[in-house]
């Protein structure tokens, strides 16, 4: 999922934490934020940006394995001056930090930022998923569970924030929906154990 999704956990955190019954509780695992900043030129005006790509095909399948395309894909477009594999081959670089300097100059850093963005996504997605499974105790029905209105305006504020923080609202739509159904499919799957279990809330 993406690297730029950071932003919106920031703000859907910041809003939870804001809104729990007791006004001193705060989410005290909530990962510390990033001072990488993006700058305006990385060409947001680009169709590739603005218009959903899906003529390419995925790149890993439903069950986490590699699609493989074939030799059409391995034409290199590497200039021969190009002397080190690790060495860009388009463009200027495109990511500017807090002090000023730009990165990057080699894929291994690049793929160290990533590998950092990802851990820390995948911490906000665990903090969301003890909601949404707390959210689950409240729901007396599957339709109830699977609230469509709420998931449709998920996505959509998911597509709004994108918006304001550089993020293809595509990306955002496309990353927003299948979280939102897996997420949906834990949550059915804890309803249909709780049924089964007459699990029921205590109650006066």
């Amino acid at each position: 999922m993406l690297m730029i999704l950071l932003p919106i956990y920031l703000f859907a955190l910041s809003a939870l934490g804001a809104s729990c019954s007791d006004p001193s509780a705060k989410l005290s695992s909530v990962p510390s934020s990033t001072s990488l900043s993006l700058p305006l030129d990385q060409q947001h005006d680009s169709r590739c940006f603005t218009t959903p790509q899906t003529d390419y095909g995925p790149t890993v399948d439903l069950n986490g394995q590699p699609v493989r395309y074939g030799p059409k894909e391995n034409t290199s477009y590497a200039p021969k001056t190009r002397t080190n594999s690790s060495d860009p081959v388009w463009g200027q670089p495109t990511i500017r930090f807090a002090n000023g300097s730009s990165c990057c100059q080699h894929l291994s850093q690049v793929r160290e930022y990533i590998d950092y963005l990802d851990e820390t996504i995948v911490k906000y997605l665990s903090i969301r998923q003890q909601f949404v499974v707390e959210a689950g105790r409240f729901k007396a029905s599957k339709q109830e569970v699977r609230a469509p209105p709420r998931a449709v305006g998920v996505v959509k504020n998911a597509q709004a924030i994108a918006q304001k923080v550089g993020l293809a609202p595509w990306v955002a739509q496309v990353s927003y929906t299948a979280l939102l159904n897996s997420f949906v499919e834990l949550e059915l799957c804890l309803f249909d154990e709780d049924v089964a279990k007459k699990n029921f809330a205590p109650h006066p």
